[in-house]
């Protein structure tokens, strides 16, 4: 499906085409009921028979001042007493139809066309500036019923070649201007809508309102008013279910170090260290859940970064830093990243590597438009039907690997939520020998 640019252009393109053709077309009809024959302007039929009919019912007193009212700039009337000559065969094909529109009109009566002092059967036209000029007076002569001639010489100036072509590139003309004014007036339109559906998509991934300028029409000021209302209402929920869940995870941690300092009051060392287990792994589980809900609303700016020297960063922490295996590129390869945020990922990413695999080969490339994170180990691996699962909250695998270490569901969720927020993918694939290998894909920095 092309873009609405493209398909209003389009229509636009054959409307502004039918509108020439049309125009052109009119042109070119006016032209011969004007009589325009091949650059040589005659009268028109009716008006070549009405000037007989009256030359012929005027009293001799009268007809020269009736052939004076005739008479003009472009063309000479005047009467003869002889008989017109017999009509010759024009090969001019607008004088050919000419003649014969008016021998229709005429009602019979003999029409013949010559050339004063040319030679041949055609006119002689010589082109100056934009016009045609007859080099040679043109002559009709028109057999009356009393057996005289009247006689109209075309001369002088004429109108330009083909009036119907150059009406047609005026009108070409103006549509190329109307066209590129209309195209102008759209894109300004829906350049609005292209930034709408740009804050559409980030505060799908971040969920931090961005107030837009409300320009454009009407409807589009009113959408994009919509839309910025939505954001505030949005964001003040999410703000509210963190203030929440912050409160709630404050209480609980309160309450938890409490239980643990008591059970030091357990006389069984069994009971006591379950006890101690089972605290420290609800502290684990809410710790993870605040992580996931503070997702929503992170604050953290996206600010260009190095993922390579990330990498190293988090591998350097490690307690066992030799169980990492990294490759990573020459040169830099950058990404808009949230840097709290991704090094959270990378580093449940690698601790569920070391878990189930025992070691962990790190790679970074740069694919395309892409920079390419490649988590491999040695490990089980997931079952393909449960790789989509697995990034859903609080999903467990009985008997099988998790990412958490006490194994409640939650990291690859907050992995997933991390890539998802920084516009990029995350895959779980086989690795060919055995093993599991995360594929993490994240949109470089644009080049400056």
């Amino acid at each position: 499906m092309r873009g609405l640019v493209f398909q209003i252009g389009l229509l636009l393109a054959l409307s502004l085409a039918a509108l020439t053709s049309v125009l052109g077309g009119l042109g070119y009809l006016q032209a011969r009921g004007n009589g325009l024959a091949g650059g040589v302007l005659l009268p028109p039929a009716r008006q070549l028979a009405a000037m007989v009919g009256q030359i012929e019912a005027a009293p001799p007193g009268r007809l020269p001042g009736l052939l004076a009212a005739f008479t003009s700039r472009s063309q000479t009337v005047f009467v003869v007493t002889t008989p017109p000559e017999p009509g010759r065969d024009v090969r001019m094909p607008g004088l050919r139809l000419a003649l014969a529109s008016y021998r229709r009109a005429l009602d019979g009566r003999a029409v013949s066309v010559s050339v004063e002092g040319g030679e041949g059967d055609e006119p002689r036209l010589i082109r100056r500036r934009d016009r045609f000029w007859l080099a040679n007076p043109l002559r009709l002569a028109i057999g009356l019923k009393d057996g005289r001639t009247a006689i109209v010489e075309v001369r002088g100036w004429r109108a330009g070649q083909f009036d119907g072509l150059r009406l047609s590139m005026i009108a070409l003309a103006a549509a190329i201007v109307i066209g590129a004014a209309a195209l102008f007036l759209l894109l300004r339109q829906l350049g609005p809508l292209r930034r709408l559906a740009g804050a559409v998509d980030r505060f799908g991934a971040s969920a931090a309102p961005e107030t837009l300028p409300e320009q454009g029409s009407k409807e589009v000021r009113q959408l994009i008013g919509a839309f910025n209302r939505l954001q505030g209402q949005v964001g003040a929920l999410v703000a509210g279910r963190s203030r929440m869940m912050a409160a709630i995870g404050h209480d609980l941690g309160t309450y938890l170090t409490r239980l643990r300092l008591r059970t030091e009051f357990i006389e069984d060392p069994d009971q006591r260290r379950k006890a101690i287990d089972d605290i420290a792994g609800m502290h684990a589980m809410m710790t993870d859940t605040l992580t996931l809900a503070k997702l929503d609303h992170d604050a953290e700016p996206a600010e260009p970064a190095d993922l390579g020297a990330l990498l190293r960063d988090r591998a350097d922490g490690l307690p066992d830093p030799a169980k990492v295996s990294l490759s990573l590129p020459a040169a830099p390869v950058m990404a808009p990243v949230r840097r709290t945020a991704l090094s959270r990922a990378v580093d449940n990413l690698i601790s569920n590597a070391l878990k189930y695999g025992g070691a962990v080969e790190i790679t970074l490339r740069a694919v395309g438009g892409t920079a390419e994170m490649l988590f491999e180990d040695r490990g089980p691996g997931i079952p393909a039907a449960e790789r989509q699962a697995v990034l859903e909250p609080f999903y467990r695998r009985d008997g099988a690997r998790n990412l958490d270490e006490p194994g409640f569901g939650l990291g690859l969720a907050i992995v997933a939520d991390v890539v998802a927020r920084h516009a990029g993918t995350i895959a779980l694939e086989d690795r060919d020998g055995g093993g599991l290998r995360a594929r993490v894909r994240l949109p470089l920095a644009a080049k400056k």
